[in-house]
């Protein structure tokens, strides 16, 4: 399970400082399915690091670079995450900074987590093809709403009233673009890769 964090709580924004003080953004992820490699050294303009952040005593420990060539025997295969430890990982892609993903068990995470929320279908599906999809595309204005309704999933009117619940609920901001809020709704919803 991914969540995307909408509000960053004390909690959070603690356990970030303490293993990336310089960090100073708001795109972060919470994650239960840890990366099974962690190698952290530039290929590409590409770069992720990570640190392990221990819940007990707020200790960190950075994970060195476990490069093939200069430390071939360091071990770098990860199968799971000790009781009350996170890993941290901070995602540089090409040189764009894609922010911190927060690694932790299930029992570790749950107290991050906000209580979950159960939307109506048509509002499932505005998210979904807002997620998927750009507004416009190939000279058709609304581009989401009008595949949506060639696909039988929804009615313009349908589409409409949904879309304006969502903006209400603040799942999408008020340009009708998906909020973190929004892609947590649809983030383990079984057909978020149908379209």
């Amino acid at each position: 399970m991914n969540y995307h964090v909408e509000h960053i709580t004390d909690d959070i924004r603690k356990i970030v400082k303490a293993c990336y003080p310089q960090y100073n953004g708001k795109t972060i992820q919470i994650s239960d399915t840890p990366p099974k490699t962690c190698r952290s050294y530039w290929d590409g303009g590409s770069k992720r690091y990570y640190v392990l952040y221990s819940l007990s005593d707020g200790r960190t420990m950075e994970v060195g670079t476990n490069h093939p060539f200069f430390e071939p025997d360091k071990p770098y295969e990860l199968r799971e995450l000790p009781k009350d430890v996170l890993l941290v990982q901070h995602n540089i892609f090409q040189g764009k900074d894609l922010g911190i993903t927060i690694f932790a068990n299930q029992e570790n995470m749950q107290h991050m987590l906000p209580d979950p929320m159960e939307l109506p279908d048509n509002e499932i599906i505005v998210l979904l093809y807002t997620a998927h999809l750009k507004s416009s595309y190939a000279g058709q204005s609304n581009y989401r709403r009008y595949s949506a309704v060639r696909d039988n999933k929804i009615t313009k009117e349908g589409w409409d009233a949904a879309k304006a619940k969502l903006i209400e609920s603040k799942h999408l901001n008020k340009a009708g673009a998906i909020t973190a809020k929004g892609r947590n709704a649809i983030e383990n919803h079984p057909n978020r890769y149908l379209l």
